[in-house]
């Protein structure tokens, strides 16, 4: 007797670029180093070839995996990133590469801004103030 298997499968569809709605970005990093965020559509799926523009002027797209590896900006501070031709922004707290060695803690507070009324989307936001550890 022979068996024969036959599996069809049915290849996701890529989500399109313009349907990037969800931002996600470390809440902290080290000035300097790599970090890496991704771009999620509505249904959470990763989405290629989105644009994410920062505050300090940097942008990164998304590559086929819907990811971006960046470095992060050598000034700390909060910085902004939003994904482009989409209203809000999301914060992250960039330390210097001496306070993330000497264990600097960063406070994030946790905020709620109203983004579309007719889409009914939130977007978490940080803001972030850097301590000293002692």
């Amino acid at each position: 007797m022979t068996l024969v298997f036959c599996a069809v499968g049915v290849a996701q569809q890529v989500p399109a670029a313009s349907g990037a709605r969800i931002l996600l970005v470390p809440q902290r990093m080290v000035s300097g180093e790599h970090a890496t965020l991704a771009v999620l559509d509505v249904n959470g799926r990763l989405t290629p070839g989105a644009t994410i523009q920062f505050s300090n002027g940097d942008k990164v797209t998304t590559d086929a995996t819907g990811r971006a590896l960046f470095v992060a900006p050598l000034n700390p501070g909060a910085l902004y990133a939003s994904i482009v031709g989409r209203p809000g922004r999301v914060a992250t707290a960039v330390l210097p590469a001496r306070d993330a060695e000497a264990g600097a803690r960063v406070n994030l507070h946790r905020t709620l801004h109203l983004l579309s009324i007719d889409s009914n989307w939130l977007e978490a936001g940080f803001v972030a103030t850097q301590t000293r550890m002692k």
